[in-house]
């Protein structure tokens, strides 16, 4: 009977999906009880964005600290938790925003951490042997980061999309939180697979780094 029955992979994925769903609802509620606009600096759901990027950068170390027989991986694990961890301090302060002065608009930035989300996505492909359900979440993620990227710079700064204002901020956040969670478990299954069940794909490859 259930859990037995369950793999590791499909305990986690059902976890992890009823976590989400609840983590999700939360966000939503209570910045519609902050009663501010969604994309005001340091609102509630920036700091549940934050959070998600913290758990992909504690699971990015336990992912380096498996890989350590393996130089390249172990340095692109400890670079990925580098990074979400600067993110999610980002995401709070929205340091980004600076970059107004430099370039004029602050969307450009946005366009550079999708490019980076592509390259990570291509090389955890290469890195790492990906089950169909991992490769599923980082698709996905790529998908919804797009979708808020282009909802991003809809508002009327590079083109503009037949969408009131107010309800495009909040498809912005909430792509944007729902990419993140689509990372979030791939990552998580990753970890899964590597650690918890390392005989189906955690052995070293000599054609990887």
């Amino acid at each position: 009977s259930w859990p037995a029955t369950w793999s590791p992979s499909q305990a986690a994925g059902y976890v992890l999906g009823s976590f989400l769903v609840v983590f999700t609802g939360f966000a939503i509620v209570l910045q519609v009880q902050a009663g501010e606009p969604p994309d005001t600096s340091g609102t509630v759901i920036d700091v549940f964005n934050a959070a998600l990027l913290w758990m992909v950068a504690v699971l990015a170390v336990i992912m380096a600290s498996a890989r350590t027989h393996r130089r390249g991986a172990f340095l692109v694990w400890v670079a990925a938790s580098a990074a979400a961890a600067g993110l999610a301090i980002d995401e709070v302060f929205e340091y980004h925003e600076r970059t107004l002065q430099v370039v004029g608009e602050d969307d450009w930035s946005k366009v550079v951490m999708w490019m980076g989300a592509v390259a990570a996505v291509a090389v955890l492909w290469r890195l790492e042997s990906l089950t169909r359900s991992i490769k599923a979440a980082l698709v996905t993620g790529i998908v919804l980061q797009t979708a808020y990227l282009l909802s991003d710079l809809g508002d009327g700064d590079f083109f503009l999309l037949p969408i009131a204002d107010s309800a495009l901020r909040w498809i912005e956040e909430i792509l944007e939180v729902l990419a993140m969670e689509a990372y979030l478990t791939a990552i998580v299954l990753i970890v899964v697979t590597v650690v918890v069940t390392p005989t189906a794909g955690a052995a070293p490859s000599s054609k990887r780094p």
